[in-house]
C-alpha cells in the first residue's frame, strides 16, 4: 500500500524493521504520529515504584488523570479518552495525515525522508 501511495522511505522503514516480536506499542504507520515530528511525548505513572496504566487507581489522585487535566490546560491534546493516558501532543489533529491542507502518505515520505536521512 505504501508502495502504490509513492511512499517509498515508508515502506522501506518497515522492511528494516521487520518483524515486531515484542509487546504492542502502536498501530501507526511511520510519519503518522506526532512524535517523528517532535510534538508528542508519552509518560509513564508510576505508584510506590512501578509502571501502572490504570487511569482509574487512586480516584482523584490518578497520575495520568491529573496530567491529561494539566496538558489541557497548557492547550495540549491528550488521547486519554481514547485509553492512551500517558500521550499529549500539540496538534489537535489526530495525525499527519488529518493536518490542514490534508498531507498525502506521499508528502509523509519526503518529510520523513529528509528529517531521518532517507535523501531528497
Amino acid at each position: 500500500m505504501l508502495i502504490q501511495s509513492n511512499a517509498p522511505f515508508l515502506a522501506r522503514c518497515i522492511d528494516v524493521a521487520g518483524i515486531a516480536r515484542g509487546a504492542w506499542a502502536t498501530n501507526a504507520l511511520p510519519g503518522l504520529s506526532w512524535h517523528q515530528y517532535g510534538t508528542a511525548c508519552d509518560c509513564a505513572w508510576t505508584v510506590d515504584g512501578i509502571e501502572t496504566w490504570d487511569a482509574s487507581a487512586k480516584g482523584a489522585n490518578n497520575g495520568y488523570r491529573i496530567y491529561m487535566e494539566e496538558a489541557q490546560k497548557l492547550g495540549l491534546k491528550t488521547l486519554g479518552s481514547i485509553g492512551d493516558w500517558g500521550h499529549v501532543q500539540d496538534s489537535p489533529h489526530p495525525s499527519p495525515d488529518y493536518s490542514p491542507g490534508g498531507h498525502t502518505l506521499a508528502d509523509i515520505d519526503r518529510i520523513m525522508s529528509a528529517k531521518f536521512g532517507g535523501g531528497p
